[in-house]
């Protein structure tokens, strides 16, 4: 049986499956390489499966448009919702360039540095990138370079200072 998307079964009236439901079954999918793989691919079919199952995890019906926030305040945490799900990206791809604990991690979405920490670490990777010795040492590799060049973008944008 091949599979059909969620809104060509139930039309524009919401399915009997809850958020949470929709939710797990979009993971499931996403978690299979193969469904993704096929997804990217342009398999239009997998794509709206998954649009949908979204829609469904928010409480919404599937091929409906986001609720538009009826306040300020609905705006401002729609906003904020925007700029957490941004940081967030942000921080998985440095996590996966560079050493980040969890501390570390929780650090830097919170932005527990001082101003003058991170301003004196932005200055520091100023002075760095105009190193000519230091720019061949870390694009050779070299470990203490690139650890140094860690450390100073980690506080750059918002860990606190590391001893060492």
């Amino acid at each position: 049986m091949s599979e059909v998307a969620v809104s060509d079964i139930f039309g524009s009236s919401a399915p009997p499956m809850s958020p949470e439901a929709a939710a797990a079954r979009r993971a499931a999918l996403v978690a299979d390489p193969e469904y993704v793989k096929s997804a990217l691919g342009g398999d239009e079919l997998k794509q709206r499966t998954l649009a949908d199952l979204f829609m469904l995890s928010r409480g919404q019906k599937p091929g409906s448009s986001a609720p538009a926030p009826q306040d300020v305040a609905g705006v401002q945490a729609q906003m904020s919702e925007r700029e957490i799900a941004d940081q967030r990206k942000v921080l998985d791809v440095w996590q996966s360039h560079m050493r980040l604990d969890d501390a570390q991690r929780f650090q830097l979405e919170r932005g527990e540095a001082k101003e003058s920490e991170i301003a004196e670490a932005r200055r520091e990777i100023a002075r760095l990138k105009k190193d000519t010795e230091f720019t061949r040492k870390l694009t050779a590799g070299d470990v203490a370079a690139m650890d140094k060049w860690s450390k100073m973008h980690k506080v750059a944008y918002g860990m606190r200072a590391i001893a060492g």
